[in-house]
């Protein structure tokens, strides 16, 4: 129903117990031999399970791919599945799609409360009633910041950077470097690093159940991630404003970034 709603209607109407709808980019395989096409879907879930979902021009403002030959934008046919089909260039590439703003509905308070919650952004549910907003019926508008990292070839060096996304995760430098067992994540706001948010870190491995962990930003809006051998990683962070004087109450941007590694 979820994936019915996202393909046919920009106005959702919040139907399950929390949001937690992340969407991410998924590469078919995370790291590939030169000259191997990039296969990827988008895919929308919850808990690193979800949906596939089609290239359609009219959901983002930009989708850019970084590698050895600089930046440039993808293409693609509307209704392709997997969406992105390119191919690679040796070391490190990088993925960044800048969505278009949705607009969701909530029918009830406890759907707003179980989905910022869930996201560790609890301090919502007070500054909503404080605000005297309604309990029902309101409106957010919310758009995708989504990342993916491919590895081309053997680790050479490469590192991730800032794709100029709005809310942005950046891995500090590459999560194919040999013997990395954890990552460190940059939280990026309008280019700025954000101190003391949270991550919502899904890690799956050969458990089809997978894990859900969260991890806080310091200071610096550095956050360390376990990366366990044979893991693909899932990070995903919700930018969440009260907004005044429009016909919705809350503005969000939603970063996800992901990243894998087979077992040797």
């Amino acid at each position: 129903m979820r994936l019915l709603f996202w393909l046919v209607s920009p106005m959702l109407v919040l139907s399950s117990a929390a949001m937690s709808h992340e969407f991410w980019i998924e590469p078919e395989d995370y790291m590939i031999e030169p000259g191997q096409t990039v296969k990827a879907n988008l895919k929308n879930g919850q808990d690193f399970k979800g949906g596939r979902l089609p290239w359609l021009d009219r959901r983002f403002d930009a989708f850019q791919v970084s590698d050895a030959d600089g930046v440039r934008d993808l293409t693609g046919t509307n209704g392709n599945l997997p969406a992105i089909e390119t191919e690679a260039a040796d070391g490190l590439m990088i993925f960044a799609y800048d969505g278009r703003p949705e607009t969701l509905t909530f029918v009830s308070f406890e759907k707003f409360a179980n989905y910022v919650r869930y996201e560790g952004l609890d301090w919502a549910v007070a500054a909503h009633q404080d605000a005297g907003l309604p309990d029902k019926g309101f409106k957010e508008l919310y758009r995708r910041n989504a990342k993916s990292l491919v590895q081309v070839g053997p680790f050479a060096g490469g590192a991730d950077k800032a794709m100029g996304l709005k809310f942005e995760l950046v891995v500090d430098g590459s999560p194919y470097a040999p013997g990395a067992t954890e990552v460190a994540v940059i939280l990026l706001l309008d280019g700025k690093p954000v101190a003391d948010w949270p991550i919502n870190v899904f890690t799956r491995t050969d458990d089809p159940k997978g894990a859900l962990t969260m991890v806080h930003t310091g200071d610096d809006g550095r956050a360390i991630v376990p990366f366990p051998e044979g893991a693909e990683i899932l990070l995903n962070s919700v930018w969440l404003e009260l907004v005044e004087g429009k016909d919705y109450a809350w503005e969000s941007w939603w970063a996800s970034t992901t990243f894998g590694r087979p077992k040797r």
